[in-house]
Formats: structure tokens, C-alpha cells, sequence
């Protein structure tokens, strides 16, 4: 499912501006999230005081980088952005034991290796597909 986002993505931005699109995925991502949360966790509400808080953190880090993702990918293809929204976590987990902010232990190190061979895997193997009468791979790949 989620490799299909960058696709599916790429031909939404066909019809829909990048903000629209980022919007809508927002708007129709945020109900499903929000049952599951409460059939995994039940009714648990945070602090009020932290309620603020929670909301901008939620919209400019998910729906931040997932805009600017799809503002990206309007700008290139879609297999720029398959390939470096993997790289985003084993950057941030580099940054976070650089900074001592986390130790390292062997499931995270696990996850880094899975997630930078696939990002290697798709540049070794070409990553490029003819789609739609266009290459979706770019030169920057």
C-alpha cells in the first residue's frame, strides 16, 4: 500500500494542485487514523493544555512532510520521492544516536539496513518505469 502512494500521487498531481492533494490526503487519512487509535487504544485523550500542542506538531510533522513530499514529486517523479521518504528514518535515527538523544540496539539497526537496501536496491536496479507515455525516472537518479 504504501508503494503505491508515490504512484497513485503521481497521477493525482495530474488533475489537483500539490496543496489540494496534500489537503485531501490529509482530510481522508486523519478519520481512519483516528479509529484505529481508538479500537487499538480506546477513548484516551491527552492533557487539554497539551491538546494545541499535539495538533500543530501533527500537522507541520506529518502533514509538513508529506506536503512538501508531493510538492517535491510535482517537481520530479515519483521514484525520487519512493526513494528518499525511506532515506527520512534512517536519517533521523543517525541524527538521533549523533546527538545522543538514543542508543543503538539491534532492531534499530535492523531497520536502518532494511530501509537504505531498499533505497539502494531501487537505484542499483534502475528504478525507472515507463508510465503514462513518460520515463517516471529523472536524471537525478
Amino acid at each position: 500500500i504504501f508503494s503505491g502512494f508515490h504512484v497513485l500521487s503521481a497521477i493525482g498531481l495530474r488533475e489537483l494542485a500539490p496543496s489540494i492533494f496534500s489537503l485531501l490526503r490529509l482530510l481522508i487519512a486523519m478519520p481512519a487514523m483516528f479509529a484505529l487509535a481508538v479500537c487499538h487504544d480506546g477513548w484516551v485523550m491527552p492533557p487539554l493544555r497539551l491538546q494545541p500542542l499535539l495538533c500543530f506538531l501533527g500537522l507541520t510533522g506529518v502533514g509538513g512532510s508529506m506536503g512538501l513530499g508531493i510538492a517535491g514529486m510535482y517537481y520530479t517523479s515519483a521514484i525520487n520521492l519512493a526513494i528518499s521518504q525511506p532515506l527520512q528514518p534512517v536519517l533521523t535515527a543517525f541524527l538521533t544516536v549523533a546527538l545522543k538523544i538514543e542508543r543503538v540496539s539491534a532492531g534499530k539497526c535492523a531497520g536502518i539496513a532494511i530501509s537504505a537496501a531498499g533505497c539502494v536496491a531501487l537505484v542499483a536496479l534502475g528504478g525507472g518505469i515507463e508510465g503514462g507515455g513518460r520515463p517516471w525516472r529523472s536524471p537525478l537518479l
